[in-house]
C-alpha cells in the first residue's frame, strides 16, 4: 500500500491508494466520497434554535438564555435579526459573578459584547470553515444571509460532527 498526497492544501488533498490487486475499484471509490466531502455545506449542518440575544438586554437574562441553549455563546441581535455583535460565556461570567457576589445587575449586553464579530454565509464549505477553525479563528460563527440576518450559528463541535459523520 502507498499514499500519495497531491495537493498540499488541507481542504482539498487528493489521496491515491495504490495496490497490487484493486487499486482501480478503490481509487474511484475514494474520489466519489471526497466529491462528497466538497459538497458540505454549513446551512446544512448548523444551529437553528440558538440563542437570540439583544443589546438591550440585562447581561444576566443573556447568561440565562446561553444557558437553555446550553450554547457557549450567541449573536447579539437587533429587532429586524441584523448581527449586531457576540455575547460568549466568558463575558457572562465576569457580570454574573459581580452580580452574585454584590447582589445587583451591572451591565446590559451592549455593555459587554464583541462588536467585531467574524460570521459566515449558509453556503460555504464545511472544509473551508473548519481549515478557519484550526488557527485562531472563533470557536462558534453566527450564520447570516444577504442582509446580515443570522439564520444560524455552527460551532467547532458542528464541524467536527459533520466531518465525524461523513467518514465513520
Amino acid at each position: 500500500m502507498l499514499f500519495n498526497r497531491q495537493n498540499k492544501s488541507a481542504m482539498e488533498c487528493n489521496w491515491y491508494y495504490t495496490n497490487q490487486n484493486n487499486a482501480g475499484d478503490i481509487l474511484s471509490s475514494f474520489k466519489v466520497k471526497v466529491r462528497k466531502m466538497k459538497e458540505m455545506i454549513v446551512k446544512d449542518f448548523m444551529n437553528t434554535n440558538f440563542a437570540k440575544i439583544s443589546e438591550e438586554m440585562p447581561a444576566i437574562t443573556a447568561s440565562i438564555e446561553l444557558i437553555k441553549k446550553e450554547v457557549l455563546g450567541g449573536p447579539v441581535v437587533d429587532k429586524e435579526n441584523k448581527l449586531l455583535g457576540w455575547i460568549s460565556e466568558q463575558e457572562c461570567l465576569q457580570v454574573t459573578t459581580q452580580y452574585a457576589y454584590h447582589n445587583h445587575r451591572v451591565a446590559l449586553v451592549k455593555d459587554i459584547m464583541r462588536e467585531d464579530v467574524l460570521s459566515i454565509k449558509k453556503d460555504q464549505s464545511i472544509f473551508s470553515l473548519a481549515e478557519k477553525m484550526l488557527g485562531t479563528q472563533p470557536k462558534n460563527y453566527p450564520v447570516v444571509d444577504d442582509n446580515n440576518k443570522v439564520i444560524g450559528v455552527i460551532s467547532r463541535r458542528r464541524v467536527l460532527k459533520a466531518l465525524l459523520d461523513n467518514h465513520f
